[in-house]
């Protein structure tokens, strides 16, 4: 209710209406859901046939979910890819060098 709510004013103030707000959202969502699934079915399978612990579990399966997620991301919006990347490194601390 909330989001017809505050798109029926998005669309009155700045003409972006809840038509094109889930026209925006949707890859994001389908990458997320695609992520989802591929996490889910992962962890069933390291679950059922291995005998590693939960947290090594856990830890590859987010792996693979951010690695899913960047991927399709990454296919979805390739103009994007090098700001992201850019942006990417300078969170982990790999700035460059003062000269």
């Amino acid at each position: 209710i909330a989001f017809f709510i505050n798109a029926y004013l998005a669309q009155r103030m700045i003409g972006y209406g809840a038509l094109a707000q889930l026209r925006d959202v949707a890859p994001v969502a389908l990458a997320a859901a695609a992520m989802a699934a591929a996490m889910l079915l992962l962890h069933d399978a390291l679950a059922a046939r291995t005998v590693m612990g939960p947290l090594a579990i856990l830890t590859i399966t987010l792996l693979a979910g951010g690695a899913v997620y960047a991927a399709l991301m990454a296919l979805l919006y390739p103009t994007q890819r090098s700001a992201v990347i850019a942006q990417m490194w300078s969170r982990l601390g790999r700035k460059r060098l003062p000269r």
